[in-house]
């Protein structure tokens, strides 16, 4: 995994990160989804728990203006976080964000290339890949997803709320 990005899990020692994590994901949903969230907003514990048992990998900032290229120990901000779940087959890359201040700094692009290292670390085939991105309000996700090697499958309409239409992609690591 890149520097400056860690898998967390459950337990106790990383409560403090998850919180973290949840600050930055609280902006970003309020922004996505408006206030209720729907079932996207259930916290990240719980969708690291069976049945799903979903991994989410941490960017933590170091420094001020440090960047994913700084070192991966110690204290400091949450910048970022991915969620990833296998699914059958596939991968779904569930959420990933930044946060605000922390844009701009290579961070979405570390966090994006450790999850799907790790998705495709885990199957002896190449996996499809699948994401959701509202192109309007994240033209720079979108733009980085493409650099990763997802393309268009499908338009979704209606998926962020009225008028807000979704962005399937599918990435086959076969093909990058």
């Amino acid at each position: 995994m890149g520097r400056g990005v860690r898998e967390v899990g459950g337990g106790a020692g990383d409560a403090g990160l998850l919180a973290g994590a949840e600050g930055v994901r609280a902006a970003a949903l309020r922004g996505l989804l408006g206030p209720v969230g729907g079932a996207a907003a259930a916290p990240l514990a719980a969708k690291m728990a069976a049945p799903r048992r979903c991994r989410v990998l941490l960017a933590r900032e170091e420094e001020a203006g440090a960047g994913p290229s700084g070192s991966g120990g110690g204290g400091g901000d949450v910048a970022g976080y991915i969620v990833v779940e296998r699914r059958g087959a596939g991968a779904h890359v569930c959420e990933l964000a930044v946060r605000e201040a922390s844009r701009g700094r290579g961070w979405g692009r570390a966090l994006l290339q450790a999850g799907l290292e790790l998705l495709e670390g885990t199957s002896p085939r190449p996996l499809f890949i699948s994401l959701r991105v509202d192109p309007e309000r994240s033209p720079a996700a979108h733009q980085l997803y493409e650099s990763a090697g997802f393309v268009l499958d499908s338009r979704q309409p209606d998926y962020y709320g009225p008028g807000r239409d979704a962005l399937y992609m599918l990435r086959n690591p076969g093909e990058v």
